[in-house]
């Protein structure tokens, strides 16, 4: 007579990287143990696991209060560069949450991020980009990037980098910073680089660095027009006579963010309140 037994293998069709993910309650707190490993694979399926779950914001609460932030942060540092891609893929994901931009805050990942500014991995520093580009959506994520000095290493970033993708998410987070405060973006020559920026082939950085350099002009202020470089200001009535340097959000590369004309500049993403200029008026 034939007898049935439980197998002790793992059936095919289950996907391993999903295993830690079957604890209900348990799996941050397990996925959390399992990110400060010895074991190498055990990292990485935990990340796997993390970067599913972190599309949910009451995750990324739940994993501040548990310490998975700070065990992130750690592995920003591996020595296996796809524990390092994983981990900032899943800090770019809690970048898109507001939850997870305070968390960004309150655990300084944007320093801890700043160091693969030059990881030999491109994918690694996509998602870099991409976690810079989402913390900056809000004037504090701005301003924790001008305060830990990252301008002028992004700036050199911009001229380094031969992906256009990411010419243009830097692009993309110098142009918030700069509505906040362009004080070290003058000191970081950043005017001469942006106006080599709009002769790029590229109709998206163009427009992006054109943008950028309205920004500094425009938070520079009556006052401080004297910083801005007469290359930078014979630069701009030039650019402008291009079509998507002035037609409107869709050809201004900034999508529904408004108007992108010196008076409209700072219409787009209203949660950006004029930075330096509106500190002056308070002032």
């Amino acid at each position: 007579m034939a007898q049935s037994g439980n197998s002790m293998e793992l059936s095919t069709n289950i996907n391993a990287a999903q295993v830690t993910t079957a604890y209900g309650h348990r799996a941050l707190p397990k996925l959390n143990e399992e990110l400060q490993s010895e074991d190498l694979q055990t990292r990485q399926k935990a990340l796997m696991a993390l970067c599913d779950l972190m599309h949910d914001p009451e995750h990324i609460y739940k994993a501040m209060n548990i310490g998975c932030m700070e065990n992130l942060k750690a592995l920003l540092k591996d020595r296996n560069s796809m524990v390092r891609i994983k981990t900032t893929e899943v800090l770019h994901v809690v970048a898109s949450h507001s939850v997870g931009r305070f968390a960004f805050l309150e655990h300084d990942i944007v320093r801890a991020l700043s160091f693969l500014l030059n990881d030999p991995s491109p994918v690694c520093r996509r998602n870099l980009y991409k976690a810079y580009m989402q913390l900056v959506q809000v004037p504090r994520g701005a301003e924790e990037i001008i305060s830990k000095g990252l301008i002028f290493p992004l700036v050199r970033k911009l001229q380094g980098e031969a992906e256009e993708e990411f010419q243009e998410l830097i692009l993309d987070t110098l142009v918030l910073c700069l509505r906040e405060d362009a004080t070290e973006a003058l000191n970081s020559n950043v005017v001469p680089i942006l106006k080599q920026k709009l002769i790029s082939t590229n109709e998206n950085i163009r427009s992006k660095a054109a943008r950028a350099l309205l920004n500094v002009r425009e938070v520079c202020g009556p006052g401080g027009r004297s910083h801005w470089p007469a290359s930078g200001a014979a630069a701009l009535p030039h650019d402008r006579s291009a079509p998507e340097c002035h037609q409107g959000p869709h050809h201004a590369g900034g999508g529904s963010r408004g108007p992108q004309g010196p008076a409209g500049v700072r219409a787009h993403l209203p949660c950006h309140g004029g930075g330096a200029s509106r500190k002056a008026s308070h002032g």
